[in-house]
């Protein structure tokens, strides 16, 4: 008999470690689900070498940019040069290059908002006051805004050389990059993630991000149009 339970380069996660202590019989501090599937007389007897290997995902190709960006630390000073020269090749490359912001005045609810800097068009809504929203879910709310613009290109002229989607949220971002960790938001960047799975097949989508609020323009204007429709409470435009 063959169990799905050796994790395979990640002796770092928490699972690992309690699969390890089950197969080895030592006993954990709680009951563990893989003993409601199969036995424990079974689990003791059990060796590795029994045991099929999950191996790690790869980092799909559209968070590249993003992980090389968490790596360096970007600092503010850093970010004023570097995401302006990110722009600019990514628009010499003719991709399709978007930004999107959330905007929680907790009074009034919320706002989220996306641009799409080649010709300025806009998508904004407005999160109810009364909904428990996170800023992360706020964030995750504004993503799909610049799908919803991605979505109108290809509709009506086909696939763009490439996308580029630009926020000042590196959670949000990271999420449904690699929607690995279960979270309240699981749901919305599972959602987010299966989009761009789909488009990375069909041409090149990349994901940045940046510290806010450091004078990009692009990002001022997002973020001003999430303020916006938060203060004015409109539904989505």
């Amino acid at each position: 008999m063959k169990l799905p339970l050796r994790l395979a380069g990640l002796k770092e996660d928490p699972a690992a470690e309690m699969i390890g202590r089950e197969l080895w019989s030592k006993p954990i501090s709680h009951p563990f689900p893989l003993n409601l599937i199969i036995g424990k007389e079974e689990l003791k007897g059990s060796h590795l070498s029994n045991c099929e290997t999950i191996l790690p995902l790869p980092i799909p190709p559209w968070a590249l940019p993003l992980t090389r960006t968490a790596k360096t630390s970007l600092i503010k000073e850093q970010a004023r040069e570097i995401i302006p020269d990110q722009i600019k090749d990514e628009l010499t490359n003719n991709t399709l290059v978007l930004f999107s912001d959330q905007s929680l005045l907790h009074q009034k609810g919320g706002g989220a908002a996306a641009i799409w800097v080649n010709t300025g068009q806009r998508r904004m809504t407005y999160i109810w006051k009364d909904t428990l929203i996170t800023n992360l879910k706020a964030e995750l709310t504004a993503l799909p805004l610049c799908q919803d613009l991605i979505s109108n290109h290809i509709a009506t002229h086909g696939h763009p050389t490439a996308v580029a989607i630009f926020s000042d949220n590196q959670a949000a971002l990271s999420g449904p990059a690699l929607p690995r960790k279960r979270s309240t938001a699981q749901k919305l960047q599972l959602k987010l993630y299966t989009n761009l799975k789909n488009w990375a097949n069909l041409f090149p989508v990349r994901l940045y991000w940046f510290p806010g609020h450091v004078g990009i323009p692009e990002n001022e204007k997002v973020n001003a149009l999430a303020k916006l429709v938060a203060e004015s409470q409109e539904i989505s435009t």
